[in-house]
């Protein structure tokens, strides 16, 4: 499992460091999906979102974010 910082400042505060084993790659990844309902207020941005995130992953600058963090 690849922890965050704060995933591991939680890890700890939570009484649990002792039962994980924190791993520096991953065993296998899980897809994530947004799910926005038709009625959120947030509807109305969600193809600039799509396009952002897109954009993003094409610059390259998602894995950045990815190799910063995990």
């Amino acid at each position: 499992m690849i922890v965050s910082r704060k995933g591991m400042y939680s890890i700890e505060k939570s009484g649990f460091k002792d039962k994980i084993t924190v791993l520096t790659n991953p065993m296998s990844s899980v897809a994530f999906h947004l799910c926005i309902s038709n009625h959120s207020k947030y509807i109305g941005i969600l193809n600039k979102f799509d396009k952002i995130i897109k954009e993003m992953k094409s610059e390259g600058i998602i894995e950045q974010i990815i190799r910063k963090y995990y």
